[in-house]
């Protein structure tokens, strides 16, 4: 983006951060390659207000290496005429912007003004009056000049990130909450038999199917969910019986199917917990 787009977005910013849903258009960014997936799961993963993630956005593309322009995001805010308001206020302020500047461009003179003048002497530098011609050196900065440096100036890079949100909550999750939470019950009622008979019929089925071929990759990953769970609970039972033969082959098996469950970091939680 050019330095008057950037500053039409700056312009419409407290309307965009107070309308504008992040996490639905970041996707048709992405899907544009506007932006990186980075940013995608940033916006769509952390655990922030909707006028945060605003912000967060407006930031980022405002950068001077992001690959959004100014006409992609206008069009993305068009959309199936979603936030099609703030595309055209955003499209006025820039039409705005650019008439003003063709009529100070007009107005303009090559004069160079007192308050942007630098007047050296050999080495020396001081402000004098214009009269004094004598070996001065006139060195002008404009206003322009000072803006295009300070975009120059890249957003400085935050020394942490927020956590990412992790969704524990699924409907996969709550069945395991309830398969888990009838193993353990079991255990605890003095119910060993009929434990090691669920446990039994789950690690056998999931040795079953997990290479076939004709199993749907969801379903083998239910079972790999089901697997984990099962020899947590028979973990759980041990401790419950004050068992301290070696575990290590039970831990190792846990870990192996660790990245064939629905949710590899959940099930590793639950593994260093254990």
């Amino acid at each position: 983006m050019n330095k008057n787009e950037k500053h039409a977005i700056q312009l419409c910013r407290d309307d965009i951060v107070e309308d504008l849903d992040a996490e639905y258009i970041v996707q048709i960014l992405f899907s544009e390659q506007l932006i990186c997936k980075e940013l995608l799961e940033e916006i769509q993963e952390l655990n922030e207000t909707r006028r945060a993630k605003c912000e967060r956005l407006l930031n980022n593309i405002l950068r001077q290496n992001c690959k959004c322009t100014f006409d992609g995001f206008i069009k993305a805010l068009q959309y199936k005429n979603v936030y099609d308001f703030l595309a055209s206020t955003l499209e006025k302020k820039y039409s705005e912007i650019i008439a003003e500047s063709d009529v100070n461009d007009s107005d303009a003179e090559f004069i160079p003004h007192r308050d942007n003048c630098r007047y050296e002497f050999g080495n020396s530098v001081s402000e004098t009056n214009c009269d004094h011609n004598d070996n001065i050196q006139i060195q002008c900065t404009s206003v322009e000049d000072e803006n295009s440096q300070s975009e120059r100036i890249e957003t400085p890079i935050p020394l942490f990130e927020n956590i990412r949100r992790i969704n524990p909550y699924t409907s996969q999750r709550r069945k395991l909450a309830a398969l888990s939470l009838q193993l353990k019950r079991l255990s605890h009622d003095g119910q060993s038999d009929a434990l090691q008979k669920y446990i039994k019929t789950i690690n056998t089925s999931y040795e079953r199917h997990k290479l076939n071929l004709g199993k749907a990759i969801g379903d083998k990953m239910c079972l790999a969910d089901m697997h984990f769970t099962a020899l947590e609970a028979d973990l759980s039972e041990r401790r419950v019986k004050f068992d301290v033969s070696d575990r290590s082959s039970m831990f190792n098996e846990m870990k192996d199917v660790i990245p064939f469950t629905t949710d590899p970091r959940i099930s590793s939680m639950t593994f260093c917990a254990r």
